[in-house]
Order: C-alpha cells, then sequence, then structure tokens
C-alpha cells in the first residue's frame, strides 16, 4: 500500500471497528430493553429508534449510530480497494472481497435509513420492512432465487463466525505482544470467542427465517433480528437465552470496538512487527 494512502486507511479502519462495536452493542441492549419504550416491538432495531427520534438525546445516539454505520461501511470498501487483509486476487479472496464490498453497501443503507429519522420522524419497522421486502421478491420470477441466494450468504456467515469462534482463527489479525504485556490477551481472546458465538446464533436465526419463508412462499416468515430474538423468547427458559444472547452481543460489540486499538489494520503492519 502506498504511503500516502496507509494513514488514512488506519483511521478508516480504527473508526470502522468503533462504528462496528457501536451497531452491535446498540443491539444488544435493545434485547434487554434498556431503551426507552419496552414492551411490544421493544427488540426491533427501527421501531426503537422510532421512539428514540422524539427526544433531543436519542436525536444524537441516532446521528452517531448513522455515523457508525457509514464509517464501517467505508471501512469495508476500503478493505476491498485496498486489500488491506492481503486476500489476494485468488478466488477465496476474490469471493471475500466481492462478501465485503456487498456488506459495505448493505451498512451504507442501514445507515441512510437510520439517519432518515432525523427528519422523517419515523420509518416502517425493521420486521415490516424485511416482510414486505420478501413480499415484492416472491412476486417475480427472480426473487425466490435471490432470496434463497441471501439466505445461503447468511447461513455461510453464521458458520463463519462459528468456526472463527471455535478454532481461535481470529487470533491472528490480533496484537498479540501488547496485549499479553497489559495481561489482557486470554480475556481478549475469550471476548471474541464468546462474541461470534452470539454473532452467529444471530446470523443463524435470520438464515432460518429467510430459508422457511423461501420454503413456505409466505413473507410473513421472514423477519429482522427483533423476531429472531423474539423467537428465542419462545422457547423453553426464553428470558435466560434472550439474556445470553444480548450479552453476547453486548461482549461483541466490546470486541469489535477494542480492535481499533488491539487489532493490525493493515495486515502488512504484522510483517514489519514480526521481521
Amino acid at each position: 500500500m502506498k504511503e500516502t494512502i496507509r494513514p488514512w486507511a488506519r483511521t478508516a479502519g480504527k473508526v470502522g471497528h468503533i462504528s462496528h462495536g457501536l451497531i452491535y452493542a446498540t443491539v444488544g441492549l435493545m434485547a434487554l430493553h434498556v431503551f426507552p419504550g419496552s414492551g411490544e416491538n421493544s427488540t426491533d432495531f427501527i421501531g426503537v429508534l422510532n421512539r428514540l427520534v422524539q427526544s433531543m438525546l436519542g436525536k444524537v445516539y441516532i446521528t452517531l449510530l448513522a455515523g457508525g454505520f457509514f464509517g464501517f461501511a467505508a471501512w469495508r470498501l476500503v478493505q476491498v480497494i485496498w486489500d488491506t487483509e492481503q486476500m489476494g486476487k485468488k478466488i477465496n479472496g476474490t469471493i471475500m472481497r466481492a462478501v465485503f464490498a456487498l456488506l459495505g453497501i448493505a451498512y451504507g443503507y442501514f445507515g441512510w435509513r437510520v439517519l432518515s429519522l432525523l427528519w422523517r420522524g419515523s420509518s416502517t419497522s425493521g420486521d415490516q420492512k424485511a416482510e414486505s421486502s420478501v413480499a415484492q421478491l416472491l412476486g417475480t420470477w427472480y426473487g425466490p432465487w435471490l432470496i434463497g441466494l441471501a439466505a445461503a450468504i447468511i447461513s455461510f456467515s453464521a458458520l463463519y463466525q462459528f468456526f472463527q469462534a471455535f478454532t481461535v482463527r481470529f487470533k491472528a489479525t490480533l496484537k498479540e505482544r501488547e496485549l499479553r504485556e497489559c495481561n489482557a490477551w486470554l480475556p481478549f481472546l475469550a471476548l471474541g470467542c464468546v462474541g461470534l458465538v452470539a454473532r452467529g446464533v444471530l446470523f443463524g436465526m435470520l438464515a432460518g427465517m429467510l430459508v422457511w419463508s423461501w420454503v413456505t412462499h409466505d413473507p410473513q416468515k421472514a423477519g429482522s433480528h427483533g423476531d429472531a430474538i423474539s423467537i428465542i423468547a419462545q422457547a423453553p427458559m426464553g428470558l435466560g437465552l434472550v439474556m445470553a444472547e444480548a450479552a453476547g452481543l453486548i461482549i461483541y460489540g466490546l470486541f469489535a470496538a477494542l480492535q481499533a486499538k488491539y487489532r493490525y489494520i493493515l495486515m502488512e503492519e504484522k510483517e514489519w512487527v514480526n521481521r
């Protein structure tokens, strides 16, 4: 990477990781009904933001959250353009960069939806938006194929989270020396493993709902993370499971944010340290 690009790419990476953490911490807090307006749809992302936008403090938080989405979107696109993860141009690297590009576009879209609340005052809930989008797709000849593809991608993402957690492969990207110097290496790995499992569960639930919607041709079977949390709550020992999932997502948010300091933003920097 060119010297002129490296400083701001590193800054974009740090902002992106902090933004990523803020997003998942928010999802976890919503699952715990921490935000005002607990009750019906209290775990629906947009539904909660619709209530928060009514207050000045809520508007400030929504602005920060939108900035988080845009920040992470920008970081994903930087990863694609300059290959900061050194994934290369082989088939595996090309696929991962394509996934990063799609994620960048998706996070940018979510950022716009969140930011638009500031002048619209409210928006369609995430659960209703998901059902409406799936219904529109199911009404076309190509829609079921796109839904199936989306379900496959989300399912792969869920499995990848579990793979990373159980093999602790993510440790290769961390600044081990700095973490060991402050006696935080093992605790930091534990944070990552717990957070990745919680993220995998969430992705798995979303993929399952999408698959069921695809199989039954029923858009109401699709949903957002709010529906996923509601399904978990209906299981035996549902309250405990919801609290565990929410805590896991908050832990993942903390892990993601701390990576701004303890992760190699540009993987080429790891090579310099190890020389």
